[in-house]
């Protein structure tokens, strides 16, 4: 194993070093999609009555004519105890009961619902005094319909993408900008079950950003919709790591679409960690599972792309779901006077694939994110590599700092911290087979089979992070 392992280092090494240097065009796109955020002011209190009162009082707030989707946003509240105050789509009837400290973790604002109308329940506590929420406004979110934007894509004929969810693979709202601009992206759940990693230009992210699992197909009319409250999960603000080094400037043949400038000079890695959802459950928690990751890959091996892109035509309506392609990743491209090192293939990419995981078929682990590429053609897409160590120490730094060996490729005897603890095994213990013995063996949230289904030397397993299961094979 130690042999193969450093067969993969210096074959990389040796790759890159004989490519050489790649300029890319100005017309290299971003590959974001994006969402218009509208606000509706409202000034209305909900007020339980005097202390111990048992009323449910409700109001109706409603999103700016057009929204698809909306959220209610709160200026004060003082839900005691119990108290709690419930959220319902009337279009779909699902509903989400939020307490005071899902509101701080929400920013002031409540989970994201289907349709444009919700209806807000005040639950107060009997044994506690009055409860009360005052409303700030009701925020609407439209998909733009247009060609130029959203649906723009790089299909490979034909378009072989496929739809799916991936337990470990979300879609990414960024929170909108100062014109309520958002950017929707793709975003991988790594070890910690809290944290997740992604590209830098899915950044920056503001109050009201959220990450959802299993995001729905669009409605009929192209709008986009998304998962049920519970699979939704607020970003942490103040955990938030951005390496993002590129200038976008509007593309010369599309200026609603945004293109890389200055390209000789680019990092484009972010990772951040999220809150825990409504039902209290930290998304590894939720998932029992992560996205391991890889840092160093062979000559031509064959990936599977995932990303949150449009798959129709661009002149029909938008989907903005989760869908998978899979091809084989040409040599690694050393890019730019800062050698950074990127992943380059030749397969469909869309919209709202960007910071999409680029997983190893042979080692089921992500080795990159989706970074850039050419609209309107055979892509030439662009993923940045774990092998860049600005990618790398984002990462982490996630798990408290460099000691620690959390890359697949780097979790064997050799690769463990200086008290002998092995992190990121893979499911199998294929990597770990040899020197168990004393070692402490940190695992993530999932399932794990050992080859022969058993371990057959004393040592410690631990799961920090949340529930893991041993399994015979």
């Amino acid at each position: 194993m130690l042999v193969n392992l450093y067969f993969h280092v210096l074959l990389s090494t040796a790759v890159a070093c004989a490519k050489p240097n790649v300029e890319l065009s100005q017309t290299s796109v971003i590959p974001y999609a994006r969402v218009e955020t509208l606000r509706s002011p409202i000034q209305a209190l909900l007020h339980s009555g005097d202390a111990r009162h048992t009323a449910s009082p409700q109001l109706l707030a409603q999103a700016p004519a057009g929204s698809h989707v909306c959220r209610v946003e709160f200026s004060r509240w003082s839900l005691p105890g119990a108290s709690r105050l419930e959220v319902t789509s009337l279009r779909t009837g699902e509903s989400t009961t939020l307490s005071s400290q899902d509101l701080e973790w929400w920013s002031h604002q409540s989970p994201v619902m289907n349709g444009d109308v919700v209806l807000l329940t005040l639950l107060p506590d009997p044994t506690q005094e009055a409860s009360w929420v005052e409303l700030r406004a009701a925020i609407g979110m439209i998909t733009p319909n247009t060609d130029s934007h959203s649906n723009k894509r790089g299909i490979c004929a034909p378009d072989d993408r496929v739809r799916a969810n991936h337990p470990a693979v979300a879609r990414q709202w960024s929170g909108p900008d100062e014109v309520g601009r958002q950017r929707l992206c793709t975003a991988s759940l790594i070890m910690t079950g809290r944290h997740f990693v992604t590209a830098g230009h899915c950044g920056p992210l503001r109050a009201g950003a959220f990450v959802e699992f299993d995001p729905p197909d669009s409605a009929s009319d192209g709008t986009t919709q998304v998962a049920p409250p519970h699979k939704q999960f607020p970003v942490d603000l103040n955990e938030v790591r951005r390496d993002y080094d590129f200038t976008e400037i509007p593309c010369d043949d599309d200026p609603a679409s945004n293109c890389i400038s200055d390209f000789g000079e680019g990092d484009d890695g972010m990772t951040y960690a999220v809150h825990p959802n409504i039902e209290g459950r930290t998304p590894g928690h939720a998932r029992g599972t992560y996205m391991p990751l890889l840092r160093f890959v062979g000559f031509s091996e064959a990936f599977v792309k995932w990303g949150n892109g449009a798959t129709r035509p661009i002149a029909s309506p938008l989907n903005l779901t989760l869908k998978h392609v899979g091809g084989f990743f040409e040599s690694p491209v050393q890019v730019g006077t800062g050698n950074r090192m990127y992943s380059s293939y030749d397969v469909d990419q869309t919209r709202g694939d960007g910071g999409g995981p680029v997983i190893s078929s042979l080692h089921n682990a992500a080795f990159s994110v989706v970074s850039h590429g050419t609209p309107d053609s055979c892509n030439d897409g662009r993923a940045y590599s774990f092998f860049n160590f600005a990618l790398k120490n984002l990462v982490e730094e996630c798990y408290g700092g460099p000691s620690r060996a959390l890359f697949l490729d780097s979790s064997r005897p050799v690769g463990t911290d200086g008290h002998g603890t092995i992190w990121n095994p893979s499911p199998d213990f294929s990597y770990i087979q040899q020197g168990l013995e004393d070692r402490t063996i940190h695992l993530a949230p999932g399932t794990y089979r050992p080859k022969g289904g058993r371990i057959d030397v004393p040592c410690v397993i631990v799961a920090p992070f949340g529930p893991a299961t041993l399994a015979g094979s």
